[in-house]
C-alpha cells in the first residue's frame, strides 16, 4: 500500500515544484478563461440587441433564440476541444508511463517509454528510462 504523508502547512510548502509545467498549465487555464469570457461577452451583446419573445410578438423570435443557442453550443464545443487537447498533454504521458510500469511489475518485455513532442513530463520519461537501463544491466540483459 502507498504511504501517505501529512502535508506541511501552506506556508512551509514549496508550491512551485515544476515551474515550467505549472506555468504552462496556468497559461492554458488563463487562455481558456479568456476565450470563455470573450464568447460570453459576445453572447451578452447579441442578447442585448435581440428582444426574444416565443409568441412572436417581439422584434426577435424563437429562431433568434436558436441562433444564440447555436453560438453558445459552438463556444462550449470549442472550449471542450481545447480542454481535451490541453489535458491530453498531461494525461497521455501519465497513462503511457503507468502502462509501462505495469508491464515491468508483471515481468513482461519492457521497452523505454516514449512521450510525444510537446508532452509534459519529458524529464520524467528520461529518468524512468535511465532506471529501466539500470535494471536491464543489473539483470544482465
Amino acid at each position: 500500500m502507498t504511504e501517505v504523508r501529512k502535508r506541511p502547512s501552506l506556508f512551509k510548502r514549496q508550491l512551485l515544484v515544476d515551474k515550467k509545467m505549472q506555468f504552462a498549465i496556468i497559461v492554458y487555464s488563463m487562455l481558456v478563461a479568456l476565450i470563455t469570457i470573450l464568447f460570453m461577452a459576445v453572447f451578452i451583446l447579441i442578447l442585448q440587441n435581440v428582444n426574444i419573445h416565443f409568441d412572436g410578438s417581439g422584434s426577435g423570435s424563437a429562431a433568434n433564440f436558436l441562433v444564440l443557442f447555436g453560438l453558445w453550443a459552438g463556444a462550449m464545443s470549442v472550449l471542450t476541444f481545447l480542454g481535451v487537447f490541453v489535458t491530453n498533454k498531461t494525461a497521455g504521458p501519465i497513462y503511457r508511463l503507468r502502462k509501462n510500469m505495469q508491464q515491468v511489475a508483471d515481468g513482461g518485455e519492457v521497452e523505454n517509454v516514449v512521450f510525444r513532442k510537446g508532452d509534459h513530463f519529458l524529464d520524467i520519461a528520461d529518468d524512468y528510462n535511465r532506471v529501466l537501463d539500470r535494471l536491464r544491466k543489473a539483470e544482465g540483459k
